[in-house]
């Protein structure tokens, strides 16, 4: 969390105010402190799956190893589904008029909605035939109606 903190740093100072680079030049992949912050990054993200894959090995409950295993289903299609439910979101704050401090201490809920959101229309999409194509887990076939009719 800390490294993270440091890219809004390295970020608008170092990059933006201390060497005058332009905004694609300033947020490239390539910088020395990028490299190191996703290279950190990865090792936790590989230390975090091995330490799941410990505990689902050694007793995880059922209802947790069937939400992950539902979630891991349908992740791609709340990847391609959360702009619907981002604009959605955004609409329904702008018929709000709150102070922003309101707002702010809203932002845990506008993230668990968009992720409950976007997880639930996922999964309408991998459920109802023909709608999988939209979560690119394409569940219906012309093939199989053809084969089931004849």
């Amino acid at each position: 969390m800390l490294l993270s903190i440091g890219t809004i740093g390295y970020f608008r100072i170092w990059n933006l105010k201390i060497l005058g680079l332009a905004n694609d030049q300033a947020t490239s992949p390539h910088q020395p402190y990028m490299l190191f912050f996703d290279f950190l990054t990865i090792c936790t993200i590989f230390f975090v799956g091995k330490q799941y894959e410990a505990w689902r090995d050694n007793g995880m409950p059922e209802w947790l190893t069937t939400g992950v295993s539902r979630i891991a289903k349908v992740s791609f299609g709340m990847y391609l589904n959360q702009t619907i439910i981002l604009m959605i979101l955004k609409w329904l704050l702008s018929m709000l008029s709150v102070p922003d401090w309101v707002l702010l201490f809203m932002l845990p809920l506008g993230w668990l909605s968009v992720v409950y959101g976007s997880f639930t229309f996922a999964w309408f999409c991998y459920k109802v035939p023909p709608f999988g194509f939209l979560i690119g887990r394409p569940n219906f076939s012309v093939r199989k109606v053809v084969l089931k009719q004849s």
